[in-house]
């Protein structure tokens, strides 16, 4: 294993809106700090793109300034969301907001981190971790080159499948569900100002959303083999009767991501958060909307306050684990307190769609304000 030269204060795992946030604070304040992805950047991430909260907006602006024009998609802003069924008339959100290509958004974030003195690696997969003599040492394959480095603190912003969370916590396994993307040139007869959420009376359902000449349909399956084709071919058979999709039309590509779980909390017990002087944050740790799914907001936060904790631990000589827990609290029974009580979602569609519509829009509504 070849050594790196130098030992970090910092490490952050994962190159999106949690890793950025978390990397840029840390170096801001003098810590060394290196911030690694294991795909080569700018790297795709399966998102519709809505910079939806004004939490979100505001800490954007506040710690990255305003996205400039490649981080943003055409449009570069949408008017909202419309909601749709076979049974109802279509509902609308009215809210303007940021419309961005996540590869392009993350990879500005990423930048910004790096102007502030974060050192930051792609194509860097971390292979192994170990806590050494009170720090942590980790073997990589860069390029296809083994390394290996230390760091005093580690963070993980990598993801719902998270590698450092699973080595800090290899019980409970977080709930997760599969994004299925699917990207179409062309238009449909939908407003591309506008992303649009389509339900079924089973209350499964797609969106599309439109950024430049090509149209996106995104999918939630349920956990059942094969399910995602079936739920694909429901979707376009909705767009094509109504919406003028052409049947037989095959994607420019597909992808898919896991998530935590939206409907539910994605642990069983006690929110795993953090061990010692290693950290999660963002999706890694859960930490997104309930039922929304937004993630950026909570990813910035929870990176933030990540950084903060790592700051005031190396101030003090203590655990960063204490203050980040700490400071956590607060989002946390936020977030908690968003779940809708079991079944209520149901419960509002038994009296018929409209009703359920109203719960929806409640729930986005919701989402949207959190500050």
């Amino acid at each position: 294993m070849c050594p790196v030269d130098s030992k970090f204060d910092v490490v952050v795992v994962g190159g999106g809106p949690a890793g950025s946030a978390a990397a840029k604070r840390c170096a801001e304040n003098g810590l060394k700090t290196l911030l690694l992805d294991k795909r080569r950047l700018p790297r795709a991430k399966v998102c519709t793109g809505m910079i939806m909260s004004e939490m979100a907006q505001n800490l954007i602006r506040e710690e990255f300034g305003s996205p400039p024009p490649e981080a943003l998609t055409t449009p570069s802003h949408i008017r909202g969301i419309k909601f749709r069924t076979q049974e109802t008339e279509t509902v609308t959100l009215e809210r303007r907001m940021p419309f961005v290509w996540r590869s392009d958004f993350d990879y500005w974030l990423n930048r910004v981190a790096q102007g502030k003195g974060a050192e930051l690696w792609d194509r860097a997969k971390v292979k192994h971790i170990a806590e050494d003599k009170g720090a942590y040492a980790l073997d990589l394959e860069r390029e296809g080159e083994p390394l290996s480095l230390r760091t005093r603190f580690l963070i993980g912003a990598d993801g719902t499948l998270s590698p450092v969370r699973r080595t800090l916590f290899p019980e409970p396994p977080m709930k997760v569900q599969i994004n299925i993307r699917l990207c179409f040139q062309g238009k449909l007869d939908l407003e591309p100002d506008y992303v649009h959420y389509f339900y079924f009376p089973d209350l499964n359902g797609f969106d599309v959303n439109f950024k430049g000449d090509v149209f996106l349909l995104e999918i939630t399956p349920k956990p059942v083999r094969g399910d995602w084709i079936h739920r694909v071919q429901q979707a376009e058979e909705w767009l094509a009767r109504d919406y003028g999709f052409v049947p037989g039309s095959q994607p420019l590509w597909r992808d898919g991501c896991y998530e935590p779980a939206m409907s539910r909390p994605p642990f069983p017990g006690p929110h795993p958060l953090a061990k010692d002087n290693a950290l999660i944050v963002g999706n890694a740790a859960g930490l997104n909307v309930p039922m929304t799914g937004e993630g950026i907001n909570t990813a910035i936060k929870s990176g933030l306050m990540a950084a903060d904790a790592v700051i005031e631990a190396s101030k003090r000589g203590e655990k960063a684990a204490d203050f980040y827990i700490s400071a956590c609290q607060t989002l946390l029974s936020t977030l908690e307190g968003m779940y809708p009580p079991p079944g209520k979602i149901r419960q509002e569609s038994g009296k018929g769609m409209k009703y359920f519509m109203s719960a929806i829009l409640d729930i986005y509504s919701s989402s949207m304000n959190l500050t």
